[in-house]
Order: C-alpha cells, then sequence, then structure tokens
C-alpha cells in the first residue's frame, strides 16, 4: 500500500500546481520519515524519485519542496544513501543514481542547500561512482556534473578529492569519461 500511495505522490507532483499542494501538504516530510523507517530497497528508490520529481522548480521558478527537503533531514538521509556500496549484484545502483540526481537538483537550486551538500561526507562516494566499472554511463555523467557543481565555488569538497586521488584530481576524472570507450560518456 505504501509503495501505490508513492507512486501516486511520484505521478502527482509532475503537475507543478499538485506539486505545490503536496509541499504543502507535508508530503515531503511524510515520504522522508517513512524512508528513513523502512528497509525496503524497492521502496527507498520510489520515494527518492518521488522526492526527486516534487524537489524540481515549477513553472513559475517557485522552489519551496528542495527547501522542505533539505529542513526536513532528507538532505542527509539522500547522502547516506549515496554512500551506499554497490557491486555486481547491482542492488543499491538505482537508488545511489537516484540520491545523486536529487543531490544535483537540490544543490542547483539553492546556494545554501548546495553549502551544505558540500559540506557532507560524499567525497568517497563520488569518486566511487565516477570510477566503478559497475557505474552506469548515467550515473557517472550525474556524478561528474555533481562534483563539478561542488568545486567550482568552494574547496573544501576539492580539497578532499585531492587527498584522495591527488593533485589533478578533477582533470583525471573529466578525462577518463572523455577518453572512454562509452560513447555515451565522451557527449
Amino acid at each position: 500500500v505504501v509503495q501505490y500511495m508513492v507512486m501516486a505522490i511520484w505521478l502527482l507532483a509532475h503537475d507543478d500546481e499538485n506539486k505545490k499542494l503536496l509541499g504543502d501538504l507535508w508530503a515531503v516530510d511524510g515520504l522522508v520519515k517513512v524512508a528513513k523507517a523502512n528497509s525496503n530497497i524497492k521502496l527507498k528508490e520510489y520515494i527518492v524519485s518521488a522526492l526527486w520529481i516534487l524537489s524540481t522548480k515549477t513553472a513559475d521558478g517557485e522552489g519551496k519542496n528542495a527547501i522542505r527537503v533539505a529542513m526536513r533531514g532528507g538532505l542527509q538521509y539522500i547522502v547516506a544513501m549515496v554512500n551506499f556500496d554497490f557491486d555486481e549484484s547491482g542492488v543499491y545502483l538505482t537508488l545511489v543514481t537516484l540520491s545523486i540526481g536529487i543531490l544535483f537538483e537540490l544543490a542547483s537550486q539553492n546556494e545554501d542547500i548546495q553549502n551544505l551538500i558540500e559540506q557532507m561526507s560524499i567525497a568517497d562516494a563520488l569518486l566511487r561512482c565516477v570510477s566503478h566499472p559497475f557505474s552506469s554511463p548515467y550515473l557517472r555523467v550525474l556524478a561528474g556534473g555533481l562534483i563539478f557543481r561542488l568545486t567550482r565555488r568552494s574547496d573544501y569538497l576539492l580539497n578532499e578529492l585531492k587527498e584522495q586521488r591527488g593533485r589533478w584530481v578533477l582533470e583525471d576524472i573529466y578525462s577518463s569519461m572523455l577518453c572512454s570507450d562509452d560513447a555515451q560518456l565522451r557527449v
């Protein structure tokens, strides 16, 4: 039943007016609470998808739900999911991909949210996402975009990345994408 409710929220959130109403009716809070209280990976994927669509700006530029996600504990929760390790089974791959996507959306909308994300423990996970052999091209591009966004104004994350991979970490990440055999990464 919960899964169908989350899917209904996701579907309703595709309309701007519904998105605003769902935010005003505490849908973000409810989704974050259900996600924290449940261990079902598929349900978590649906919840992150619903939060992502709820967090996108409306046609008139309103982005209150992004603030709601950040203020109601959703940001810490999403960063925790980005840190899930994945292997050849691919159990967490979709969840990590969705989590990187919503973090990119949130960071793109609000400078304060971006500042919060920059200060969180995310460097290891981002490096894993761009270099792990089981990462999909979509995950690599999303993670690469998030790294670019988070490092272009602040040195905090950049310094963490440099500590782990050396001085030329950003050049290494993007040149490996550009020189990849996978055409989807070279675009």
